[in-house]
């Protein structure tokens, strides 16, 4: 059994009003996103399918977003295509992807 795992940088930065008046702070991290569970070819697999549908996926949801209003579509028709381009191109929000394999306990 394997897991592939989505690795990203995660930044975040704001202010407080402290002792000394208004105070900021910075904070970042790595953040582990355990994307899928399976056999090591099938995460291969899954990986290179969502790859290859990125870029045509991406040019969907621009056009979607940009040409909603002048369209008929309706609210259901526009939240079912959002989500499956948007599904599409979840790996882009990752910097690494990792498959660990062995048994999990």
């Amino acid at each position: 059994m394997s897991i592939l795992i989505g690795i990203k940088q995660v930044n975040s930065s704001g202010t407080f009003n402290g002792i000394d008046g208004v105070e900021g702070f910075s904070m970042s991290g790595t953040q582990f996103d355990i994307i899928k569970v399976g056999e090591r070819d099938e995460l291969k697999e899954y990986v290179k399918d969502l790859r290859s549908k990125e870029k045509e996926s991406g040019e969907k949801l621009y056009k979607l977003q940009t040409e909603v209003e002048f369209s008929s579509m309706s609210e259901d028709d526009f939240d079912l295509l959002f989500y499956k381009y948007k599904s599409d191109l979840k790996l882009k929000n990752y910097k690494f992807l990792m498959i660990l394999e062995g048994e999990i306990l």
